[in-house]
């Protein structure tokens, strides 16, 4: 493709909370409560990633993929942490450095958001099935935000 036909990749408004909690609900029940994450060969060994063979692989890259952030994006971000791959807070203002590769600031979800993903991808890499992480992730934004327990998290305001 010719400089003239360079693509350019466009972003939706920040994930929030109430959203990542719907697209995780979502995503757990195709692939099932007790779907655990198989581990991907990398070039550090195995972990785990955003995409494989050009399809959204783990659970933050599954609901960031429905949400409309772009499959090339997400690969730019292996190896980096949800929260840091997501936030609008602080972390945005700058670009990242990692593995001497800058990373642009994207602020692709609210600090809530971020946060219930970190939790997400924090119980996935540790072998938890999707439905427990859910759970967990659910729980620690009901505490972070003071809410009382409730199906989902409706009502919230992030």
């Amino acid at each position: 493709m010719g400089k003239g036909n360079r693509m350019t990749l466009k972003y939706p408004a920040p994930l929030t909370l109430l959203q990542a909690d719907q697209y995780a609900r979502e995503v757990v029940a195709e692939a099932g409560p007790d779907h655990t994450y198989s581990l991907r060969e990398t070039a550090d060994g195995k972990g785990c990633l955003y995409v494989h063979n050009g399809e959204p692989d783990c659970i933050v890259a599954r609901i960031m993929r429905r949400h409309g952030v772009p499959i090339e994006v997400l690969a730019q971000w292996e190896n980096v942490g949800a929260r840091d791959m997501c936030h609008l807070n602080e972390i945005a203002v700058r670009p990242i450095q990692f593995k001497r590769r800058e990373l642009p600031a994207l602020g692709l979800a609210t600090g809530a958001a971020a946060e219930f993903l970190g939790h997400l991808q924090a119980s996935q890499d540790s072998r938890i099935p999707w439905g427990e992480a859910l759970e967990r992730a659910t729980r620690m934004a009901r505490t972070a935000a003071h809410v009382t327990a409730t199906t989902s998290l409706e009502g919230m305001n992030a």
